[in-house]
């Protein structure tokens, strides 16, 4: 079965818990902890893990980034992850050890990760203690990468090996999974790929591997990721998908092929009043703040899916607006002020 993990890292933080709601049809939550010093960026730690834990059932699947994890990771578990990976590169074979059997002490699942420039080999010596191994497809540290392919073959390797054990551990690949290398990891034996950019609104797929078909290019941030197309989809993409002429609705299905590369979209610039939902609407629809006005009253409006009936309810970068019958619209950017006293949006249209 394939799985799904969109990582926090793509989520408003100032609306963490809304965000993670949106994903609710994923699999996991991808939890990606950095600490600055085993990679060069920091992110958030347990008080963060601790937080969302009860904004979510799903299982939370955390990422240590972090140097020589064994000092940590029971404090994880016991903050509410669910499954733990350390980095082999991390810390010495024995603490590495230590970690994943302190792990499963807590009645937690722990797995293990390799860089891009780690053989698969250095796993192995892990293996029978893992329930998940993730294979780096991009260095550690920062989204937006290109997919490393050498990964394809490290896949393969352990995919192979488990057989051979008589081993299942999930095999997860995380960065630069597209419409492309999406399903060359899964043949070569991917399980969970966690995306970094997975629907930059975080809006979730559940995924059934007997059900793979076409790759669908993300609704919300083409160009930088995708997920599995799959007979479990979603309800909240399935409007985007009919618009397109992709998507049955009664049959469930797809009728493909989709396109490889999703189309480019042209990002516009306004200025607006206020961040008001009629300021904002008024902008992206070029018409007058009675007529958004009306268009919120008349109950035309949604916001990140759900219906707005106040024409001054606040608005916020990366807000999806949906106009029925007229359009569908993303807030990519809020700017400062101008000399007269407006504010800059930048906004793309479906």
């Amino acid at each position: 079965m394939i799985k799904i993990a969109p990582s926090i890292l793509s989520a408003d933080f100032a609306n963490l818990e809304r965000d993670i709601r949106r994903i609710d049809t994923a699999d996991y939550v991808h939890v990606d902890v950095m600490d600055g010093l085993f990679v060069p960026n920091i992110t958030i730690g347990i008080p963060v893990v601790k937080s969302i834990r009860p904004t979510t059932a799903l299982p939370l699947d955390v990422h240590l980034m972090i140097d020589r994890p064994v000092r940590y990771v029971e404090t994880f578990c016991q903050a509410g992850a669910d499954i733990v990976t350390v980095h082999v590169e991390a810390d010495t074979e024995e603490n590495t050890g230590k970690a994943l059997e302190l792990i499963r002490s807590q009645g937690k699942r722990p797995g293990v990760v390799i860089k891009p420039g780690t053989p698969a080999e250095a796993v192995l010596p892990f293996l029978d203690q893992c329930a998940m191994v993730l294979v780096m497809t991009v260095e550690p540290g920062f989204g937006g990468q290109k997919f490393m392919p050498p990964a394809l073959d490290k896949l393969a390797l352990l995919r192979g090996v488990c057989a051979e054990r008589g081993l299942s551990p999930y095999l997860e690949v995380d960065g630069g999974v597209d419409a492309v290398t999406g399903p060359q990891c899964a043949a070569a034996g991917a399980d969970a790929p966690a995306h970094k950019d997975y629907l930059g609104s975080l809006l979730g797929l559940g995924l059934e591997r007997e059900c793979v078909g076409d790759i669908l290019p993300d609704p919300e941030s083409p160009g930088c990721a995708y997920a599995f197309v799959l007979e479990r989809v979603a309800p909240l993409i399935c409007d985007e998908l009919t618009s397109v002429g992709r998507f049955s609705a009664s049959a469930q299905r797809f009728d493909g092929p989709l396109p490889v590369q999703p189309p480019q979209r042209e990002s516009r610039t306004a200025t607006v009043s206020s961040l008001r939902a009629d300021a904002v609407l008024a902008a992206m629809l070029r018409c007058s703040r009675s007529q958004a006005e009306a268009l919120v009253r008349g109950g035309r409006l949604e916001i990140n899916h759900v219906p707005v009936s106040s024409a001054h309810a606040p608005v916020y970068e990366g807000d999806i607006f949906t106009v029925r019958g007229m359009g569908r619209f993303k807030l990519e950017a809020l700017g400062g002020k101008s000399r007269k006293d407006r504010l800059f949006i930048q906004y793309f249209q479906y």
